[in-house]
């Protein structure tokens, strides 16, 4: 069973700039993909009916992945005060320094012992 402590925890701070542009780099790289998958859908024939509305789809999906980004935030690790980004919408994340996992908690990361 792991324990939370309620006195190692840390203060997070909006990362929106960063999620924006992450998020949409991501919606931009997904746009490629679906755009081109679906161009040669469509040259199929019968293939159209799935290959036009991805076409439509990949000119969405960079705007798509940049609100995706909007729920970042960004703080110290409470075991080795690494810095660590994650979207404030997910259970917990692991410490990229530590390796060791980390809770969100009312906007605050807090440490499992």
């Amino acid at each position: 069973m792991m324990n939370v402590t309620d006195t190692n925890n840390t203060e997070t701070r909006s990362a929106k700039v960063a999620g924006v542009f992450a998020g949409g780099f991501f919606g931009i790289a997904a746009a490629g993909c679906t755009f081109w998958a679906g161009v040669l859908l469509t040259l199929t024939g019968i293939g159209a009916l799935l290959g036009i509305p991805m076409i439509v789809i990949s000119f969405v999906l960079p705007f798509v992945g940049a609100l995706g980004g909007l729920g970042t935030i960004t703080g110290a690790c409470p075991h080795c005060s690494t810095a660590i980004h994650a979207s404030r919408f997910s259970p917990g994340t692991d410490c990229p320094g530590c390796k060791r996992r980390v809770l969100i908690r009312e906007k605050r990361f807090v440490a499992i012992d």
